[in-house]
């Protein structure tokens, strides 16, 4: 396998200029391969990474700058972030939405929804990182990217449909409530002759337990507010009622609250025939106060 080194050199500051010309945000994330060529520049950090790294580590962006990959960021940010702000990070790469900058004159966080996001193509997907995370040896943050990647899923739809699956899933011993991983945005077909009340063929479900046939809804007051998406959203548990699946709402109300979302995990858990063992868990009321003030207020917390 053809593998790459990064640059000896760390560019100059005409150099760093291409990259404000294709649209980078500044100050510039720069990787060299050597501690000698870590130096002080303008309008960039210089990180160090002597390792070796095989294709698809970068991503050319045009004008000689070549940017990493979603593969290789979620290994680099490996060596940076605390765990659960990597699996939020995996959510991010192998979802379906995309954050702006806070520094953007747009509002930040501002999230592509409707068919043109069931249209998008994730960035990458879990069976992408882990096959890139299985083609690096010795290389430091491997081990802690890999067991984030155990606690992420495919196809989240919105930052709030990532930090509502993470509170109900991860481990207690990371404060959530270890329920199983399920389907995110899974395209349900459901039976012919209901099919006629449907604009389309098929629908999605936010967070979905296909052998129970349980889902999970997020009410967003954003992108599920208005007549008509009160009435695509009304017909669409309608016929789920039908189908027989056991739709569970949820509201941004009910995530912020400690007590509500709790509720909301039980009933999950009864549903799907899951016993949850939190309470069995010594530490787990201080870790889910910390995950729910990473996820949910992140201006007030700081990386470990």
């Amino acid at each position: 396998m053809r593998r790459k080194s990064p640059p000896s050199e760390a560019p100059d500051t005409t150099a760093l200029l291409q990259g404000y010309t294709l649209g980078l945000s500044f100050p510039l994330d720069v990787m060299v391969s050597t501690q000698n060529a870590k130096r002080k520049v303008e309008g960039a950090r210089i990180h160090v990474f002597s390792g070796l790294m095989p294709d698809g580590s970068f991503v050319d962006v045009g004008e000689g700058i070549f940017v990493a990959s979603p593969e290789f960021c979620f290994l680099l940010m490996a060596r940076e972030l605390e765990l659960t702000r990597l699996i939020e990070l995996g959510y991010g790469l192998c979802g379906m939405y995309m954050q702006l900058q806070e520094n953007s004159s747009s509002t930040a966080g501002r999230v592509l929804s409707g068919k043109s996001l069931r249209d998008r193509s994730r960035p990458t997907s879990k069976k992408r990182l882990s096959a890139f995370l299985s083609r690096m040896s010795g290389v430091s943050g491997k081990n802690r990217a890999q067991r984030a990647l155990r606690y992420v899923a495919n196809g989240s739809a919105s930052p709030m449909e990532t930090k509502l699956a993470m509170l109900l899933v991860l481990p207690n011993m990371l404060g959530g409530y270890a329920l199983p991983m399920p389907e995110l945005n899974s395209e349900i077909v459901p039976p012919k002759s209901l099919r006629q009340s449907l604009s389309q063929g098929s629908f999605f479900c936010d967070l979905y337990w296909r052998k129970p046939d349980v889902a999970v809804e997020y009410d967003s007051d954003e992108h599920h507010s208005g007549s008509l998406a009160m009435s695509k959203d009304s017909i669409k548990r309608n016929v789920l009622a039908l189908s027989e699946t056991y739709v569970i709402s949820v509201t941004k109300r009910q995530v912020y609250s400690t007590v509500e979302l709790e509720r909301v995990a039980k009933l999950v858990a009864k549903s799907i025939g899951h016993r949850l063992r939190y309470k069995e868990c010594a530490k787990f009321d201080l870790a889910h106060q910390k995950l729910r003030m990473m996820l949910l207020f992140p201006s007030s917390t700081k990386d470990i």
